[in-house]
């Protein structure tokens, strides 16, 4: 039996779309399987938290983006029973990217129905004010947020996700946001003991996996089976030089800039002078000045497209 998670206002609605097509494939031939479609924010925590109250294994497929996963993930309770597939349905796809999992909605399907690999993914946990949240791709707090969480509403995203075009939407906020963006101090500390002061933060973000933004690789040697986070401080950077920074970093060039530092870690605890826009796995987390991030011991078994 498999449980389908689908959220059909993904992508400007291509999740439903896409779900019709593996509807009709999963009819054709005669897969059992159970629908659970959702309708509001936050619907999808609430399907797999009343679907993991036992400990019984499941194959649970989420027909979604990156913020449906987020949801899921935040909702599981028996992380061990789990094991997860997933069929992109998102603006970025920053996860599916990493795991190499087909575009093609019939083929991630084809790869769940007859998985050839399985890999226990690490998940992150961010922790802000009184609450914290699970992540699978990344959280972060200043610019890369901000770009989050106005991407979220983004007429320009509507509009680029009718030619495919969605992950586009990113870059143009970005540009759009650090013209009026104004830097902040910050510390860095890393594994409860080292300590790091910076001057003109532009964002932190703290990655399980190298890509966020629809395919920005700022992490590149990040894995998400390692049991470790990636953390990536850029600042101290003109805002000219800051434009280049964008395009390159779809290439993982970024890291030669003076002015970007990247981490790697168990734990980061990051302290900005003024309180910034987070987001986990683009999911608006609202302004905050102090966040902090670990990997949890538990990881989830998924369905993926790769060894690592």
């Amino acid at each position: 039996m498999y449980y389908f998670i689908v959220n059909p206002n993904s992508c400007s609605k291509k999740g439903g779309k896409i779900w019709a097509e593996i509807e009709k494939k999963l009819k054709e031939d005669n897969i059992q399987y159970k629908l659970f479609m959702t309708n509001h924010r936050y619907h999808a925590t609430e399907i797999i938290k009343s679907l993991t109250l036992e400990a019984k294994p499941k194959i649970i497929v989420v027909v979604g983006g990156d913020g449906t996963i987020n949801e899921v993930i935040n909702g599981i309770i028996n992380v061990k029973s789990v094991t997860l597939g997933y069929i992109p349905a998102g603006s970025s796809n920053d996860l599916a990217r990493y795991l190499k999992l087909p575009r093609e909605p019939l083929e991630a399907l084809n790869l769940i129905l007859n998985p050839k690999y399985f890999t226990l993914l690490d998940i992150g946990r961010v922790s802000y004010g009184t609450s914290s949240r699970r992540f699978l791709v990344s959280c972060g707090i200043g610019l890369d947020a901000g770009v989050c969480h106005e991407a979220l509403d983004s007429e320009l995203k509507t509009r680029l996700n009718k030619f495919n075009l969605g992950s586009l939407t990113y870059a143009g906020i970005a540009i759009k946001q650090l013209i009026k963006c104004n830097p902040s101090k910050g510390i860095v500390i890393l594994d409860d003991s080292k300590r790091l002061n910076f001057d003109n933060v532009y964002f932190t973000t703290i990655l399980n996996s190298p890509y966020e933004g629809g395919g920005f690789k700022l992490c590149p040697k990040a894995r998400p089976d390692d049991s470790y986070l990636d953390v990536i401080v850029v600042d101290n950077i003109i805002k000219l030089k800051m434009l280049m920074l964008f395009p390159i970093a779809h290439f993982g060039l970024h890291t030669k800039i003076k002015g970007v530092h990247i981490y790697r870690c168990k734990s980061a605890e990051i302290h900005l002078s003024k309180k910034s826009p987070v987001h986990t796995d683009g999911e608006s987390c609202f302004l905050q000045n102090r966040i902090s991030a670990l990997a949890e011991e538990e990881q989830i078994r998924f369905i993926t497209n790769t060894s690592f």
